[in-house]
């Protein structure tokens, strides 16, 4: 029986300039409804938040994670709105200018070059007033869109950019691709609980140092609090949360 020579070179590159061209036009879709005149109401975000999730989910698949983290930090720094300020279009073309610029050049921003790329632009509760000296990434995970607002202004006011998801899964891929310098979790995501979330964070060599803080109702001494990692700081949603935010904050080490 004869073999047939497959040429995955070729496949993988046919796939590729196909993912490209794509992305170009998804891109497009999003510039439109930032650029046309009027309002960007709840029908145009829906096509920008369509097409941004669908950028999202087909980055990594083809090589460019960076088209997944910028587009998973646009879905955040949308993520509260209804619709758009001048000032949020302004931003959020900012983010397309980004992603068509790698589309174009279809090579994939890296390490110090996406972390540069990402610092230049805007982030979620920027009208909150932050310390100037302390620029840190921080990964909110957690279901709840009211937690998520809360810790996530909170953060912003001592410093931290965040992001955010309310999936575990989704949180070890983003914790492996941005190592981000906090992460804050709930007792319960939407395919994993909390401590079982911070003891896999723990357990990856890229984020076993990363300060993890949990947000829980639970008892001390509750089973599933049991042989939490080092790097893991209980924060009681039942209390005061900036306080017990506050206190996690004072007991975590960070390099920047």
């Amino acid at each position: 029986m004869q073999r047939i020579a497959i040429d995955t070179d070729a496949i993988i590159a046919r796939l590729r300039g196909e993912f490209l061209d794509v992305a170009a036009e998804k891109l497009g879709l999003i510039e439109r409804a930032l650029t046309e005149s009027g309002p960007v109401g709840p029908d145009r975000l829906l096509t920008i938040r369509r097409e941004t999730h669908s950028l999202k989910g087909m980055g990594g698949s083809f090589d460019f994670p960076s088209i997944t983290v910028l587009s998973h930090r646009l879905e955040d720094y949308l993520a509260e709105a209804e619709a758009l300020s001048q000032a949020q279009v302004s931003g959020a073309q900012r983010f397309v200018d980004v992603m068509a610029r790698i589309v174009s050049g279809g090579a994939d921003l890296r390490g110090p070059e996406l972390s540069a790329a990402l610092a230049g632009l805007p982030a979620r509760f920027d009208q909150v007033q932050a310390p100037p000296d302390r620029k840190l990434e921080a990964l909110i995970v957690t279901p709840s869109r009211l937690l998520d607002a809360v810790v996530g202004r909170a953060l912003h006011g001592r410093g931290f950019r965040t992001s955010a998801t309310g999936s575990g899964l989704e949180a070890l891929q983003l914790g492996l691709r941005r190592r981000p310098d906090l992460v804050v979790g709930s007792a319960v995501t939407r395919d994993l609980k909390g401590a079982d979330l911070a003891r896999a964070f723990a357990a990856v060599s890229i984020t076993a140092g990363t300060p993890f803080l949990l947000m829980t109702t639970l008892p001390d001494g509750h089973a599933d609090l049991s042989g939490l990692p080092d790097t893991v700081r209980l924060m009681r949603v039942d209390r005061e949360l900036a306080d017990q935010l506050d206190r996690a904050l004072a007991t975590c080490r960070f390099d920047a």
